[in-house]
């Protein structure tokens, strides 16, 4: 997801846009998105991992997977043979039980276990709530943009008063390419 980025306010409004590890609940449209910054305030800028939906998907437990993986891995340590010995006492009433446990293991989980999205682009969240934004104005007239900038990501005064202009400069160059 880290190849190509883009600013949400640049974004179509029915474009669908989630974050990394996000629920269900969690994938907004741009339009819900910027509503829920502006009119509600909500701080998501400070979320990390954003990116336009490409799909949505739906985790599955698979026993044959698991045991394929499994077996594949001991069988590094153990003699010649051994996983088509093991295979033996494992046929597929044996997997289909497996599978049956897992499937009631997971089926009241959590949708952030389940359910997850792929991302095709990144989405850059420059859009800030209406406080946050007057918090920037007034940290940018008193100690200026670059200082400002760095404030609000969490530097403290003292360490960015510490600063040359130049070195400012470089740290917000050097967040812009995070």
């Amino acid at each position: 997801m880290e190849a190509e980025k883009v600013k949400l306010s640049k974004l179509a409004d029915d474009i669908i846009v989630s974050y990394e590890g996000a629920s269900e609940k969690e994938i907004y449209t741009v339009k819900e998105l910027k509503d829920a910054i502006i009119k509600y305030g909500e701080p998501h800028h400070e979320t990390e991992g954003w990116g336009i939906v490409l799909e949505q998907k739906k985790w599955k437990p698979n026993a044959q997977l698991m045991l394929d993986d499994y077996i594949k891995n001991e069988q590094l340590e153990m003699y010649k043979g051994w996983g088509d010995r093991a295979w033996r006492y494992l046929d597929e009433t044996v997997v289909a039980e497996i599978q049956k446990i897992l499937d009631e293991s997971f089926k009241f989980s959590f949708e952030s276990v389940i359910d997850y999205c792929t991302f095709s682009k990144a989405v850059v969240i420059d859009i800030i709530p209406p406080y946050y934004e007057k918090t920037f104005k007034n940290l940018n007239n008193k100690y200026g943009y670059d200082r400002a900038v760095l404030i609000y990501h969490g530097m403290s005064v003292d360490e960015v008063l510490a600063y040359s202009d130049e070195d400012a400069e470089a740290a917000v160059e050097a967040l812009n390419g995070i």
